[in-house]
């Protein structure tokens, strides 16, 4: 099993994150895409015991993703957040029904709380997933998932927009009919907040939300 991580100025985290992947079982090696980082973010991830691919300039989490999940050698994937630290243990929980067989795709639901959003991209991520895919979850913009290395190439692309990947991969699950179950899962997350980054950060998750459902209706539409 590998775990792929992408990260991105997370140098404070991502060495935690990393040794706390590294001690679930079944885990064989922690890919690290660093997606442009200005901070020690390669350094700190190689020095936590992870193989590193290293991108010259930020591409978006998506295509973090993408190469990470190539670059991997596991016949499963574990997809883990740089920011999680000593929380990225619980991920452990994810792993069980595929290494068994009995899904394709195990996405995490994390318990109460959230970083002081009001929910809106969390509404349009689950509404096109379950218009556009059939997939309904209850947290679909959690980003720790495990899945059969084998389906990656159907769920991880470039076509999708950076924070837009796991809505991407919640249609394309559905579209291709694949067994997605869910399990809850106590992570701990970086908080944004209410504050002018935080406001930044969930645009951004919008607009890329926004612009991959846009681009697998018009796949839908061109069928």
């Amino acid at each position: 099993m590998s775990a792929v991580v992408p990260a991105r100025d997370e140098a404070d985290r991502v060495g935690r994150t990393v040794r706390s992947l590294r001690r679930i079982a079944g885990v064989r090696e922690v890919v690290v895409v660093d997606d442009g980082s200005t901070d020690a973010t390669a350094w700190v991830a190689r020095r936590a015991g992870a193989r590193l691919v290293r991108l010259s300039r930020c591409g978006g989490k998506a295509s973090a993703l993408y190469l990470g999940a190539r670059a991997a050698r596991g016949d499963v994937l574990l997809l883990a957040d740089a920011d999680l630290a000593e929380s990225a243990g619980a991920l452990a929980d994810l792993c069980g029904p595929v290494v068994d067989g009995q899904a394709d795709v195990v996405v995490g639901v994390p318990g109460p709380g959230g970083d002081g959003g009001i929910g809106l991209v969390r509404a349009v991520a689950g509404w096109g997933s379950e218009t556009l895919g059939g997939t309904r979850l209850a947290a679909p913009l959690c980003g720790q998932r495990a899945l059969r290395a084998a389906v990656a190439p159907w769920l991880l692309s470039r076509a999708a927009r950076g924070y837009g990947i796991e809505t991407y991969i919640n249609v394309q699950a559905g579209r291709r009919r694949l067994r997605v179950v869910q399990r809850p899962i106590r992570i701990r997350h970086r908080r944004y907040g209410r504050g002018p980054a935080g406001w930044l950060h969930r645009a951004r998750q919008l607009g890329d939300v926004l612009v991959t459902l846009v681009q697998l209706a018009g796949e839908r539409t061109g069928r």
